[in-house]
């Protein structure tokens, strides 16, 4: 059975604790790892400079403690490596996350928002609290010491 590595686990301890339960249900069934939990505000920023986030900070769901989105990719155990859709198997993986991270919701009880599902930015690798707003978390400082998405 796929497990969390040190950097997953570490990331999706910076997540809502349903986030968690989701992420913790889902690997039971599928590999991958946790790209990003909470963001600061240069991550957040640079996300958006680069086209990967539609929400500058503080306005990411990214951007509370805790935070109420988490980031994942595939993990190729075999090759070890992420899968992050260079190829057709490479989406078919993706689209198997999907499913799995919403099978594994509705499994523990929770309402999430998959990226990969929306019509005007496709983020087939980000998950996030339904009707859950930021502003109504602690807003992290600008510079969070942990977990800045490095890879994309």
């Amino acid at each position: 059975m796929p497990s969390f590595g040190a950097k997953s686990r570490e990331r999706l301890a910076t997540c809502h604790a349903q986030l968690q339960d989701v992420c913790n249900e889902a690997i039971k069934h599928f590999d991958f790892s946790v790209t990003c939990g909470t963001r600061d505000k240069a991550a957040q920023n640079q996300a958006f400079a680069q086209g990967k986030s539609q929400k500058r900070w503080p306005d990411s769901k990214h951007n509370s403690l805790p935070s109420l989105a988490v980031d994942v990719v595939p993990w190729d155990s075999i090759n070890r490596r992420a899968l992050w859709g260079n190829s057709n198997y490479e989406m078919i993986q993706i689209g198997r996350l999907v499913q799995v991270m919403l099978d594994a919701a509705n499994a523990v009880g929770v309402k999430i928002d998959a990226g990969g599902n929306w019509a005007r930015f496709n983020d087939p690798f980000h998950f996030q609290l339904t009707n859950t707003p930021a502003s109504s978390l602690q807003i992290l400082p600008q510079q969070y010491p942990i977990h800045r998405r490095t890879t994309w």
